[in-house]
């Protein structure tokens, strides 16, 4: 019984010494602060880390060109009797296909890194809105604890009143019924 009469006190002393604090902060002339270092620092890891991600996959589909690369062999068609207008045809039309696979391949790429960035984007904001969330249910917790505070407060300065007027009441009877005593003796 006497430890939890120690423990009751200590709470009570607790909350006396917060209970000016936390009147403020329900007043509005101070601001609990909640501490978000962690998060920021989380939020900020995984944004780079998505940016990484990004950039390699955008570097992994970018078309690789050999500039020491021979052109292949492709021998004339009917001997030394190809005329110049067959090499020249031939030619351009190898080239127009070579420029049509280039422009697939650029196509395909830039499509790969628009859904790349387009998902990028949306994570990112993902991100953001569970950070702010977490920050208002922080905010909303600290105020949720400043009010049991000044609740505990108000209720252990209700009690130590009423255990003052009891005991100053129960003192003003021992000294009426000492003084009455007296009175009759």
């Amino acid at each position: 019984m006497a430890a939890g009469a120690a423990a009751a006190k200590d709470r009570a002393a607790d909350a006396a010494d917060r209970a000016p604090d936390a009147y403020a902060v329900l007043k509005g002339e101070a601001v609990a602060k909640p501490k978000h270092r962690g998060r920021k620092a989380l939020v900020v890891l995984g944004l780079v880390a998505l940016g990484a991600a990004v950039f390699s996959l955008v570097r992994r589909n970018q078309a690789k060109n050999d500039p020491w690369a021979t052109p292949a062999y492709t021998p004339p068609s009917s001997g030394r009797s190809s005329s110049l207008g067959d090499k020249v045809t031939d030619i351009s039309t190898a080239a127009k296909d070579k420029a049509a696979a280039a422009g697939e391949a650029v196509a395909e790429a830039a499509s790969t890194a628009k859904d790349a960035a387009t998902d990028a984007a949306g994570d990112a904001k993902d991100a953001v809105s569970d950070a702010k969330d977490a920050g208002s249910d922080a905010a909303q917790d600290a105020k949720d604890a400043v009010a049991d505070a000044a609740d505990d407060a108000k209720d252990a300065a209700s009690d130590a009143a009423a255990d003052a007027k009891d005991a100053a009441s129960d003192a003003a009877d021992e000294a009426k019924d000492k003084a009455e005593d007296v009175a009759e003796s």
